[in-house]
């Protein structure tokens, strides 16, 4: 996930307000003057680029700009946990758990990849970004703990195949989520569709059927 930062802008006003106190000061009309009022916004400016906190910092995901603040949030928070399952994944023993991880990273993408480029549907889906996909990398994260539980028992049994069970209904379950998604656009499609036709028969353009 690649990120550009963009320099805070705080600098710059603050050399602008120097020049402004410095003026006030002292009276610009000597080349002396305008020496040392640049000497010192050089000096603030760097001052300041370096002290002023990252916080001032706009940072930018290169992949994900959709325009709205909130949305962006929340695909960036997603592809955060998608990255954690993915090293999850690569440290669990049941090869079967892996695959359905996988999977689910998988759709994960294409989910994101959707709402990347219809913001709009974002809020139809927000219940899989702010929980079904944080819930499911804790489920992981658990059943990658109990994995590694040395000592055999009916709980940890119970607990892990509780899980390998549910994973599979989440694959399911994410895919769904990504079909409705897709037939919301279908049935945008033929809506379109009718009503052009419709047009292009009431214009002649098309004979009626």
């Amino acid at each position: 996930m690649k990120i550009r930062k963009s320099k805070s802008v705080v600098p710059v006003y603050l050399v602008g307000l120097l020049w402004i106190v410095y003026a006030c000061l002292f009276p610009l009309y000597r080349m002396a003057d305008f020496l040392i009022a640049g000497i010192l916004s050089v000096l603030l400016y760097f001052i300041a680029a370096f002290a002023i906190p990252s916080f001032f910092v706009n940072k930018k995901y290169k992949n994900i700009d959709t325009g709205d603040s909130g949305t962006d949030e929340m695909l960036i928070t997603a592809v955060d946990h998608l990255e954690r399952m993915r090293l999850l994944r690569n440290t669990i023993v049941n090869n079967n758990i892996r695959k359905q991880i996988e999977a689910i990273e998988n759709t994960s993408h294409q989910i994101i990849a959707y709402i990347k480029k219809y913001p709009d549907k974002g809020p139809k889906v927000s219940r899989f970004f702010s929980y079904y996909l944080p819930t499911t990398l804790n489920l992981i994260n658990n059943y990658k703990e109990l994995e590694m539980q040395e000592q055999a028992g009916d709980n940890r049994t119970m607990g892990m195949k509780k899980i390998e069970d549910f994973m599979n209904e989440l694959v399911i379950a994410y895919r769904k989520v990504i079909d409705d998604l897709n037939e919301d656009k279908v049935m945008e499609t033929i809506i379109d569709i009718e009503v052009m036709d419709e047009m292009l028969q009431m214009d002649r353009y098309i004979k009626k059927l």
